[in-house]
């Protein structure tokens, strides 16, 4: 025993020492978001935030499509789709979300892929999030079939890819700027290496990449700091790291040395021009002079680009936009171009104003840019999920603090650093606009390294220490109502919600009836283009100086009209909203409508109709009311051809007329949120609604039932698209305040309203890869009878059928066998995380204080709902499904190009037949 004494002691010398374990560190704080590390190299990032009961939780791993390598091309995007399927302790990662009612995606970028959900705000919600993306992270179950089951949906997925000539030329243009990165292939990754995919590969990338030293999980929302960091130590802290940290990346592209071009040749209605440039990455200081250098040149309809692309009837609509990478970023430019068009002078207007057009740019265009800038960072800080969603992106670029250092870079930027900016990158030899032109005088341009992160300490020291905390607000039905208070300000009534807000925002809903829709119909398009004219521009502020002052108060001032209404949403801080208030008045009673803007915005939306006539999506839309409406019934609406005819009639003063005879406050409903008193919102309303009147006042008609369909079948061919899109739609008598209602809405969601976990989308998508999407709706009217079921299924045309028959066949199986309690339990666990995460959301409050008060109701129809959805049984919603659901009672419309896919079936089945020949 003696002679193993000696080796005995040193084999325990070299056992590391077994100490406390220290739990996270608590590495960075700025702008109350906190940073912390895990002995096994996880970072955390932690931003709670009462102000709303939701929480989002995103896991961020540093892989993305540039970490490939050969014969991966689309691996990490393998993980986007295969991880929602299952990992150890969750069989079922899809229907998991579903049952915490979370909004849920994942998505994979150049330099990372990322997996979030939201959802209601309770500690074992939570803790089921941060176990799912522990198990994600680190415990996958990664098999053969779900690697080629998901390889038929992404098939799918490159189809709709390829039927959006957007998609198509932006991908494009990083092919044609980059000969050498990474950054040239797209992170969809290509069809044939995703084919050749082997089980054994997708393991061994997992093993590589999946770990927590490769890894950031960010929680926003309504927790406490405390209880979550002890619920990551539990589910994260087993998972082993590597301490290699996260993969590095170093081939960079030489210099540009001449103009690229390309061009993309399939069917369509519309061209798109594409002007870009390459610039630093998102690190540099010269990102964000980018970013202001975009917003000068084009602001909604106004900018130097709108005016010599949009205003003078070149194209339907121009936009510019950077696209932050890490180690080079694109700047570039879009326009939408009818096929009667020139996009050869498209181009040339594009390429004179971003080359030459930066000498005229002047202070004030600097000052609405940097306004706009501020808004939208202020605006990130008011949602959970948004901020989370931009944590994440900055992380991929470098480092999360890049979103807060951008915030100081753009507050510095001065007109002589974009003109400095422009003729250092905007120019002949940085250009990609899809063609090669060879140029002896061209200049090298060759992007500037990023610094060292550690520059920008100094930056982030400027940020201020804390933010302001809200108090607590109860958003239960009861609670909501309770907060609620009522008053007549002249002739509209007026729902206030008082509550804190982050931000001190607040939401003002405004709801104006009009005469009817018999009345309405034949002047809607005037009504429509009132609508989009009013808000750009007042007689105080002309277009430009309007959009500035909106920008510098934070706020903004939305008008929409309708066969039923006209409705006002304006979003404000409390601090402006009284000049807010004004202009929206201005806009409202006194609108400054000139032949110019009316010409501009038919000649926009003329473009618009014309270039989206053979989307899949729109043509839907126009043709489902046909299976519904007959001629005559405004609710059937406008052809594309009888909306252009409608456009091309109209007059400054048919635009005025329609104002004067419909637009009044008199049976005006408003709603409010956010911290006013009555006394307050009266002061801020009463110059809007006194004396306003209109010469046909407002009624509330009631929207009639449709009994049953007009027709069984439209069928719209679209040649070229891959993609098909067939919707299913049954008529019903059912209202919102039926009391079968609940058991409806139980129905549709066990069967098809989860678009991954719900019976049918779970059968035609998940186990038969037959499409991209596949869910449905149940549509119930607050005022009248009216309602719907709709089912949808997104295919190639030639899977189209085969979807179909499997959705008829699951509600004939519903129909005869039902539902089942766990389906039905899921469905109440689902339906109170849901609604629950939904009301906790300002302008939906806002809006449904005025659809509630329009439709005789109140906040007890949502305890309503909630209590009668609570108390269902099996044999309620098997009831409900015998009563209302009826193949038989189906329309159905389908868009697609069915055509092309049997003479490529044909085709398929010769040859065959040629291949059973040779082999006899």
């Amino acid at each position: 025993m003696k002679l193993f004494l000696p080796a005995l002691l040193v084999a325990l010398a070299a056992l590391p020492l077994r100490a406390e374990d220290p739990g996270p560190v608590l590495t960075a704080e700025h702008l109350g978001i906190r940073e912390y590390r895990m002995a096994n190299g996880l970072r955390v990032l932690l931003y709670p935030d009462a102000t709303a009961p939701k929480i989002s939780v995103n896991l961020t791993v540093l892989v993305g499509s540039i970490h490939e390598g050969a014969g991966e091309s689309g691996m990490a995007h393998v993980f986007e789709h295969v991880l929602f399927h299952s990992a150890e302790g969750f069989p079922d990662i899809a229907g998991q979300l579903r049952s915490l009612g979370a909004n849920y995606n994942g998505s994979t970028w150049f330099e990372r892929t990322n997996y979030f959900e939201t959802f209601a705000a309770s500690d074992i919600n939570l803790e089921t999030a941060i176990s799912m993306e522990a198990a994600r992270l680190g415990r996958a179950v990664l098999n053969e079939v779900d690697l080629k089951r998901e390889g038929k949906i992404v098939e799918s997925e490159f189809d709709m890819g390829a039927s959006s000539p957007h998609r198509m030329v932006v991908m494009g243009m990083f092919g044609a700027m980059f000969d050498f990165h990474a950054y040239a292939r797209s992170p969809i990754g290509t069809l044939e290496d995703f084919k050749a995919l082997r089980i054994e590969n997708v393991r061994s990338f997992y093993k590589r990449y999946y770990r927590p030293d490769n890894a950031l999980l960010i929680v926003t929302g309504k927790f406490e700091i405390d209880p979550a960091l002890a619920l990551i130590t539990k589910h994260f802290g087993g998972l082993q790291g590597t301490r290699e940290g996260r993969p590095a990346y170093t081939t960079r592209e030489p210099a540009s040395m001449g103009e690229r071009r390309f061009t993309i040749r399939k069917p369509g209605e519309a061209h798109v021009v594409l002007a870009a440039y390459r610039m630093p990455g998102a690190a540099h200081a010269d990102s964000a002079t980018a970013d202001v250098f975009c917003r000068m040149l084009v602001s909604g309809t106004s900018g130097p680009l709108h005016e010599a692309v949009v205003a003078k009837g070149l194209a339907g609509s121009v936009e510019i936009e950077t696209m932050p990478l890490q180690m080079a970023s694109p700047l570039f430019v879009l326009a939408t171009v009818p096929k009667a068009k020139d996009p050869e002078a498209v181009e040339a207007a594009i390429l004179k104003v971003m080359e030459t057009g930066a000498a005229a740019l002047t202070e004030e265009d600097l000052a609405r840019a940097k306004s706009l800038l501020e808004r939208d960072f202020e605006e990130l800080f008011n949602s959970a999920e948004a901020l989370a969603l931009g944590l994440s992106e900055a992380e991929s670029s470098g480092s999360w603090k890049l979103l807060l250092v951008r915030r100081e870079q753009t507050k510095a930027v001065t007109l002589a650093d974009v003109q400095a900016f422009a003729a250092k990158y905007i120019r002949l030899e940085n250009r990609v606009v899809g063609r090669f032109t060879p140029d002896d005088a061209a200049a090298a341009v060759l992007p500037e390294r990023e610094p060292d992160l550690k520059t920008y300490e100094a930056l982030l020291g400027k940020l201020p220490k804390s933010t302001k905390a809200v108090k607590e607000f109860d958003y239960t039905p009861a609670g909501i109502q309770a907060a609620l208070g009522w008053s007549d300000v002249g002739p509209a009534k007026v729902g206030l919600l008082r509550k804190e807000v982050k931000g001190d925002r607040v939401q003002v809903e405004i709801f104006l009836p009009l005469a009817g829709r018999e009345e309405i119909f034949p002047r809607l398009v005037a009504g429509e283009a009132l609508a989009s004219l009013m808000t750009e521009r007042t007689k105080a502020l002309e277009k430009g100086a309007l959009k500035t002052r909106l920008a510098k108060l934070k706020s903004t001032i939305a008008v929409g009209v309708s066969l039923e209404g006209a409705t006002i949403s304006i979003g404000a801080t409390k601090a402006s909203l009284k000049e807010v208030m004004a202009i929206a008045g201005e806009m409202l009673r006194s609108p400054e409508i000139g032949e110019g803007a009316l010409k501009d915005l038919v000649q926009r939306s003329r473009d618009r109709i014309n270039a989206q006539r053979d989307e899949p999506m729109v043509a839907i839309q126009t043709a489902i009311p046909g299976l519904l409406f007959p001629d005559g019934d405004p609710r059937r609406g406008l052809t594309p051809d009888q909306r252009i005819a409608a456009l091309e009639a109209l007059t400054v003063e048919s635009v005025m007329d329609f104002h004067r005879t419909f637009l009044g406050a008199d049976g005006a409903v408003v709603g409010v949120v956010g911290d006013l008193s009555a006394d307050e919102v009266k002061s801020l309303l009463s110059p809007l609604v006194t004396g306003w009147k209109a010469v046909k006042p407002g009624v509330l008609g009631s929207n009639a039932a449709v009994d049953k369909i007009l027709q069984p079948l439209i069928v719209v061919e679209t040649p070229g698209k891959p993609s098909a899109v067939s919707v299913m739609v049954q008529p019903l008598r059912l209202s919102a305040s039926a009391p079968d209602y609940p058991a409806v809405e139980a129905a549709g969601w066990v069967l098809f309203m989860d678009m991954m976990s719900s019976r049918i989308p779970k059968k035609v998508r998940v186990e038969k890869a037959l499409s991209y999407a596949t869910g449905g709706m149940v549509v119930a009217d607050p005022r009248g009878d009216f309602g719907m079921l709709i089912l949808f299924t997104m295919t190639k045309p030639e899977n189209a059928a085969r979807a179909l028959e499997l959705i008829r066949t699951e509600l004939a199986a519903a129909l005869k066998d039902g539902v089942t309690p766990e389906e039905l339990a899921d469905f109440k666990t689902s339906y109170l995380n849901r609604v629950s995460q939904e009301r906790a959301d300002d302008s939906v409050l806002a809006d449904a204080i005025v659809t509630l008060k329009v439709a005789g109701r109140d906040f007890g129809a949502w305890a309503t709902m909630d209590a009668a959805s609570a108390k269902l049984t099996v044999e309620d919603v098997n009831a409900a499904i015998r009563k209302y659901f009826d193949t038989g009672a189906m329309g159905l419309v389908q868009v697609g190009d069915f055509a092309g896919a049997g003479k490529k079936t044909e085709g398929k089945a010769g040859e065959d037949e040629e291949e059973e020949e040779d082999g006899e």
